[in-house]
């Protein structure tokens, strides 16, 4: 089970995460949650500003990882690094 939480200076929208389309998403809000059997330790996160495609999810592994059970919160955030404006990880609950 997870929800996504945005805390950048931008609305999202087209918010899409772990096969589920959140819609909009405000600066500082929260959706609600997603059921899913297993999560991804690295997530896949899309998400569009204004008409700009965006991807948060720089740090992959070839392997699947996945997170034991229980409710998380992704969070999509700004970073630092050059050529990758966002980023998003998995924060558990």
């Amino acid at each position: 089970m997870f929800r996504v939480q945005n805390t950048t200076d931008q609305n999202l929208t087209n918010v899409q995460a772990e096969g589920y389309n959140f819609g909009n998403l405000p600066v500082g809000a929260t959706t609600k949650y997603a059921k899913v059997e297993k999560l991804n330790s690295y997530p896949g996160t899309q998400f569009y500003i204004g008409t700009q495609s965006y991807s948060a999810s720089i740090y992959m592994d070839l392997v699947a990882n996945f997170l034991p059970p229980g409710k998380y919160t992704l969070i999509i955030y700004k970073d630092t690094l050059p050529g990758y404006p966002y980023n998003s990880i998995f924060n558990k609950e």
